[in-house]
């Protein structure tokens, strides 16, 4: 097989719909963001974390979400278009799936002070993430940066796929909340705002990558989540290490989005 065959098989296998690309660069001093309007979210959550960083502190509370000001309003989401049953209809298995606002940079790697914890709570740093993905198993992968960070600094790289363009976060309709005991003004506002977070087009991921490196990119640790509901208790980090041809798209994706440090 030749390498333009072979390059071709690897771009049909692991691609990002219509190429997207990074229409802003957001830069919160401890993170940077990739983020791309069409998606309304972030390609890309990179930074350096320190043993320093990592084992100061530990702030418990945690602060507000809050809308990214850097951004235009019809390009930016808020806090409320996640909020009371939001959700997207899975169209392979036909099921109405819940979604946490993921933190794409983990504020647990940011807790050493509340100036840099507060920059990852900006809505440009989250994603739509399936509950179990967000706080039972993504979660190993945040714990695994941390870890490496206290042996040495070490650069992280959160990369999202986006493999169904259409697969919008939505209102759920109307006909299924029951609204006979509501009056009518409360019936028409939740009507409308219905209406407003369907139009809203956020595109739920497919799948997110981390990207740990100690030392030069090629030699990084790579692992890649899907965002679909799993047994969390049978789940294990060894299982998402990504290796081979696979390894080397994430790295030349990173490479296309012009977010290598």
């Amino acid at each position: 097989m030749t390498k333009s065959i072979t390059l071709a098989i690897m771009a049909l296998t692991f691609s990002f719909s219509g190429d997207l690309s990074c229409d802003q660069t957001i830069n919160k001093d401890v993170i940077q963001i990739c983020y791309n309007y069409q998606v309304k979210g972030p390609l890309v959550s990179y930074y350096t974390l320190t043993a320093k960083q990592v084992n100061e502190n530990n702030i418990k509370k945690r602060p507000r979400f809050y809308k990214e000001k850097n951004l235009a309003g019809s390009k930016r989401t808020t806090y409320a278009d996640y909020t009371h049953g939001t959700s997207v209809r899975d169209i392979e298995a036909g099921r109405v799936q819940h979604y946490d606002r993921g933190h794409l940079a983990p504020d647990a790697s940011f807790d050493y002070n509340q100036k840099a914890l507060n920059k990852v709570y900006t809505m440009a740093n989250i994603i739509p993430q399936v509950d179990i993905v967000n706080r039972k198993t993504w979660i190993k992968a945040e714990k695994y940066e941390r870890l490496a960070a206290n042996s040495s600094d070490v650069k992280v790289w959160n990369l999202v796929e986006y493999n169904d363009l259409s697969n919008y976060l939505v209102k759920l309709p109307i006909k299924q909340v029951d609204i006979s005991k509501w009056n009518l003004g409360k019936k028409y506002g939740y009507i409308n705002k219905a209406k407003v977070l369907q139009n809203k087009k956020i595109v739920v991921p497919s799948g997110f990558y981390k990207i740990i490196s100690a030392g030069g990119i090629e030699n990084s640790r790579v692992f890649y989540y899907a965002n679909v509901s799993v047994d969390a208790k049978k789940d294990k980090l060894k299982n998402h290490l990504v290796k081979g041809q696979k390894k080397e798209w994430v790295i030349g994706e990173l490479k296309r989005l012009g977010v290598l440090q």
